[in-house]
């Protein structure tokens, strides 16, 4: 069995320190473009990427033979890093499976690699990646790009999760969608659509419910917080001056009414995409670098108005979400939120 001291590759964090945003994020679009200089959103990302794919990668290879489980998680983070770098990489991030993806830029070359020595400076590794995605997400001025950005948060995040608990299934999942662009509208419109992927999940876990005999207190436990969660959404979207809809009489399920696990992993899901979409619509505020190479709101940054959230309790949330699915067996794709 592996130990908890090989759960790390100790140089990435210089290598992350050594790529992270400059300390004030210039606000714009990094979507499309013909050239990536070294100091382009999108080229750190991918630098960042790069040097957590050659992190997994060497923990695969040192586990390999003691710990089956660690090996299978790292090689499925490795190949997600890797298809991160090849889309932050490509001229049109959000074109979807029919773009050109032959890279604009070439590839940041690997950082050197040490023993792994423990998962405490995984976790860091993983946070700082988180971190440095969210200060994009915050820069960012298109909602296609945003939701790009936060979602590889959500990975990070994940990632140091599951470092921290040393809990090593399920795997990631390559998933079936890539970043396209996306039409969000408005925060209240995003919020809108959140409100009725709370009502699915409702619906679903009290059908489950009622199938298995009242007798899952795990899903009662769940429904309680999902009630108290529509509850929230409905007075933030009246408190911004919207209209919260009323739930439907039935949701689809899916073609899986035998398996309650699957259709739970599935309605957590689209709710995290709710969340995603949300982050879509949500305007962030440059975001300054500490001293000590963590990030923080610029000290100008203004609250959002009536209700609404703000673009790091988006994420927040979204984070929280997205550890819901793995509960169900469904480990989390290459792209949370993407559908």
């Amino acid at each position: 069995m592996v130990s908890r001291r090989m759960i790390l590759a100790a140089p990435l964090l210089g290598a992350l320190a050594a790529c992270a945003p400059s300390p004030v994020v210039s606000s714009g679009s990094s979507a499309t473009t013909g050239t990536l200089g070294p100091d382009d959103p999108r080229y750190v990302a991918a630098t960042i990427e790069t040097a957590l794919a050659t992190l997994t990668t060497s923990l695969a290879a040192t586990a390999a033979g003691q710990d089956a489980g660690l090996v299978a998680w790292c090689e499925a983070a490795s190949a997600a890093h890797a298809a991160h770098v090849r889309v932050l990489l490509q001229a049109d991030p959000l074109g979807g499976t029919a773009t050109d993806r032959s890279p604009i830029a070439a590839s940041p070359s690997p950082s050197a690699t040490a023993t792994p020595t423990g998962p405490g400076s995984l976790v860091q590794v993983y946070r700082d990646a988180e971190g440095s995605h969210r200060a994009a997400a915050s820069a960012e001025q298109d909602p296609s790009m945003r939701m790009l950005w936060s979602s590889l948060a959500v990975f990070a995040a994940r990632g140091a999760a599951c470092a921290d608990a040393s809990s090593f299934t399920p795997v990631p999942v390559a998933g079936h969608a890539v970043p396209v662009r996306v039409e969000a509208g408005t925060a209240l419109d995003a919020m809108a659509v959140l409100l009725s992927r709370v009502d699915a999940l409702r619906y679903g876990l009290e059908t489950m419910i009622g199938r298995s005999g009242g007798t899952r207190a795990d899903m009662s436990a769940r429904r309680d917080e999902a009630d108290a969660l529509r509850v929230e959404l409905a007075g933030r979207i009246t408190a911004a001056g919207g209209e919260a809809p009323g739930p439907e009489l039935e949701y689809e399920l899916g073609d899986d009414a035998d398996s309650h696990e699957v259709i739970w992993a599935r309605l957590e899901d689209q709710l995290l995409a709710g969340w995603m979409r949300l982050a879509a619509a949500t305007t962030g505020d440059p975001v300054q670098s500490s001293p000590g190479g963590s990030v923080s709101p610029s000290p100008s940054r203004t609250q959002p108005s009536g209700g609404l959230y703000g673009l790091d309790e988006v994420i927040d949330r979204a984070t929280k979400q997205a550890g819901q699915a793995p509960r169900h067996g469904s480990g989390t794709c290459t792209w949370p939120g993407w559908v």
